[in-house]
C-alpha cells in the first residue's frame, strides 16, 4: 500500500469561502431556525388550548351547565384551531360535540 500524502494536490483543494458568505449564511439559516422552533411553539400552545377548551365544554355538559355556553366553548376551540392552522384535525371533534349537543336540547 502506498504512503498517504502529507497534504492535498493543489487540483483538489476545497476552494475558499469568505468569512462574510459563511456569517450570513449562519445567520440567515438560525433566523429561519428561531422562526421554525417560534411556530412548533405557537402551535403547540394553540394545541393545548383547544384541548383545555375541548375537555371545559365536556365538563360543563356533565356539569349541567346551560348548552349555549357549551356551544360558545366549542365554537372557541374551533376558532382557535382555525387561527392555528390546524382546523382540519379540530373539526371533526367540534362536530361530533356539537351534533350531540343539538341531539340533547
Amino acid at each position: 500500500m502506498p504512503p498517504k500524502p502529507v497534504s492535498r494536490p493543489e487540483c483538489i483543494r476545497m476552494s475558499v469561502i469568505r468569512a462574510a458568505e459563511t456569517s450570513i449564511w449562519v445567520t440567515a439559516s438560525r433566523a429561519t431556525t428561531r422562526a421554525l422552533r417560534l411556530a412548533d411553539v405557537e402551535q403547540a400552545d394553540a394545541r393545548e388550548r383547544i384541548q383545555k377548551l375541548l375537555v371545559t365544554g365536556d365538563n360543563r355538559l356533565k356539569q349541567g351547565v346551560s348548552h349555549e355556553k357549551v356551544r360558545q366553548t366549542y365554537e372557541e376551540a374551533l376558532r382557535v384551531a382555525a387561527e392555528a392552522g390546524l382546523e382540519e384535525q379540530v373539526r371533526p371533534l367540534v362536530e361530533i360535540r356539537l351534533s350531540d349537543l343539538d341531539r340533547l336540547v
